[in-house]
C-alpha cells in the first residue's frame, strides 16, 4: 500500500479517494490521496478470514454509529492493494461517500474516529479507504442491449420506457387448485424505475413487457433464416425420394415431419412478432422496494410470457463455464465462485466476500445488507463482475453433474467498481412464496413447443 505523505486538495476532484493507515506508529492524516482511480487490484475476503467475526460482532455497528448522519454511501470489506498478488493486500474497509464530501471537515473527524477505533484494537493492520461515488441500479439505455433471444440473460424493457435490463431466467409457480404459471423472474426496478412504492406487488398485467429493439430485429431475422432452412431441408429430402410420401422410408418421414414442424413453429413465432411488435408479455406481480428480515434488499418481478414466445434457461458456451442446464434454485457454497450472463458485461465470473456490504439507500430505513460479488479476469476478459444493463441477472454456480444452480440475482453496484451487489436468490423465492402461497422452481426441459 502507499506510504508517501498526504496530498492536499483545493477543489473537490469529480473523483478521490484518501486511504489511511490504522498502524499506530503511521500518523493519523491519509497516506496517500488519489486523483484518478488507481490501478488497484481487488479481491474478496476469504471465508476463514480473521476478520469476519470482529467485523459482524462489533466493528460494523461501531463505525455505523460513527458515521450516523454524514453522507456516506456505502461501506465494503474487501482485500485491496495495488499488487497482483492475491494473498499480499490488506484487509481494507471502503467508506464510499456522496461528491464533495470526501475533503470535508465532518468527514475528517469521521475519518479520525474511526482510525481511532481501529488502533485502539487489535486490528491495527486493517486499512481504511474513502471514496467518493454513489451505487446505482444497473439498467441502461435500450440502445445499448447485446443479446438476441430470449433466453436467459436475454434483454428486456418496459414497452413504453427508455431503458432495459436482463432476462433473468424463466420459472414455474405452483399454486394449489391453480393451473401452473410459467414466467420470467428478474429485478422489479426495471419496470418500476428507482423509485417505485413499497409492497406494490399486484399489478394484473398493467405493465408491458418486450424485448428490446436489437433484440426484436434479431429475432425477426433469426425467424426468417430459420424458415428458409427449414425450406432447404424439405426440398433435399423430396429430391432425394421424389416428394412422394408413400414411397419414403421411416426415417425420411420423420425427418419431413421434423422440418415441417419447425417451419410451423417459426412461423408462428414471426407471425406473432409481426402483430405485436417485440412484446413480450406482461407484468403481473413485484416486489416493490422492500427489504428483508436479513437486511437485503427485495427487488423482484414475475413476468407472465406470452407461449410463443417462451425462452430457455440456456446461454451460449463458454470456455470456463458451460453448464448442461439450469436446473434449481439455492445457497453460495463456501467457495463463493460465481458466474453470471446479462446485457451489459455478458459473460463474468467472479467471488462473493464473505463479509456482506452495508448501503446506505435513501429508499430504506435501515442499512442495506447485501452480498457482494467481486469480478475476476477470465480470458483477459473485463474483471467487472457487472455493470449498466446488467439488473435482474441470474448468479449461478456450477455444481459436480455439470449442471447450475441459481444463487443471486444482480441489481447493481458502483461506477468503476471491480464489486456488485447482489441479492441471495433465495430470500427473493422465500419472499415470492410467502406473498402468493406457492411454490416455484426453476423451469427445466422445455415445456413449450419452442425451438431454438
Amino acid at each position: 500500500m502507499p506510504t508517501s505523505s498526504s496530498v492536499q486538495i483545493l477543489q473537490p476532484p469529480q473523483y478521490a479517494s484518501a486511504i489511511y493507515s490504522t498502524n499506530p506508529k503511521s500518523p493519523l492524516k491519509s497516506t496517500k490521496v488519489y486523483l484518478e482511480r488507481p490501478d488497484t487490484k481487488t479481491y474478496p475476503i476469504e471465508h476463514d478470514n480473521y476478520f469476519i467475526h470482529p467485523w459482524n460482532d462489533h466493528l460494523r455497528g461501531q463505525i455505523l454509529l460513527i458515521l450516523g448522519q454524514s453522507r456516506w454511501v456505502s461501506i465494503d470489506v474487501l482485500r485491496r492493494g495495488i499488487t497482483e498478488r492475491a494473498d499480499y493486500p490488506p484487509v481494507t474497509i471502503i467508506i464510499t461517500v456522496a461528491d464533495n464530501v470526501l475533503m470535508s471537515r465532518e468527514m475528517d473527524s469521521v475519518i479520525k474516529r474511526i482510525q481511532a477505533l481501529l488502533r485502539a484494537s487489535v486490528w491495527a493492520g486493517v486499512w481504511l479507504e474513502v471514496q467518493q461515488g454513489r451505487v446505482s441500479r444497473y439498467t441502461v439505455n435500450t440502445a445499448n442491449t447485446m443479446i438476441s433471444s430470449p433466453n436467459l440473460g436475454g434483454s428486456i424493457g418496459p414497452e413504453k420506457g427508455v431503458t432495459s435490463g436482463t432476462l433473468g431466467g424463466y420459472v414455474v409457480l405452483r399454486r394449489k387448485g391453480n393451473p401452473k404459471r410459467v414466467c420470467v423472474l428478474t429485478a422489479g426496478h426495471l419496470f418500476l424505475g428507482d423509485s417505485y412504492p413499497q409492497d406494490t406487488w399486484d399489478l394484473n398485467g398493467r405493465v408491458i413487457v418486450s424485448s428490446s429493439k436489437t433484440d426484436f430485429d434479431d429475432s425477426v431475422d433469426h425467424m426468417k433464416a430459420m424458415i428458409k432452412d427449414c425450406d432447404r431441408n424439405i426440398l433435399s429430402i423430396n429430391s432425394v425420394t421424389g416428394g412422394d410420401p408413400s414411397s419414403m422410408s421411416d426415417l425420411h418421414l420423420r425427418k419431413l415431419a421434423i422440418q415441417t414442424q419447425r417451419k410451423v413453429i417459426y412461423r408462428s413465432k414471426l407471425n406473432l412478432l409481426g402483430h405485436g411488435p417485440r412484446r413480450l408479455g406482461l407484468v403481473f406481480a413485484t416486489s416493490g422496494d422492500t427489504q428483508d428480515p436479513s437486511g437485503c434488499v427485495l427487488d423482484w418481478t414475475l413476468i407472465d410470457v406470452d407461449p410463443d414466445r417462451l425462452g430457455e434457461n440456456t446461454m451460449l458456451p463458454q470456455k470456463s463455464f458451460s453448464p448442461s442446464r439450469v436446473d434449481k434454485f439455492g445457497d453460495m457454497d463456501e467457495s463463493g465462485e460465481v458466474m453470471k450472463f446479462g446485457i451489459g458485461t455478458q459473460f463474468t465470473a467472479g467471488n462473493r466476500s464473505h463479509i456482506k456490504s452495508v448501503l446506505n439507500m435513501p429508499e430504506f430505513l435501515n442499512p442495506v445488507l447485501e452480498d457482494c460479488v467481486v469480478g475476476k479476469s477470465v480470458g483477459g476478459q473485463s474483471p467487472d463482475f457487472a455493470g449498466p444493463g446488467d439488473s435482474g441477472a441470474w448468479v449461478l454456480q456450477k455444481h459436480m453433474d455439470g449442471n447450475a444452480t441459481v444463487v443471486g440475482l444482480v441489481w447493481g453496484g458502483q461506477a468503476d467498481c471491480s464489486w456488485s451487489y447482489v441479492t441471495p436468490m433465495n430470500r427473493l423465492v422465500s419472499d415470492i412464496c410467502r406473498r402468493f402461497g406457492c411454490s416455484l422452481e426453476v423451469l427445466g426441459d422445455q415445456v413449450s413447443s419452442s425451438i431454438h
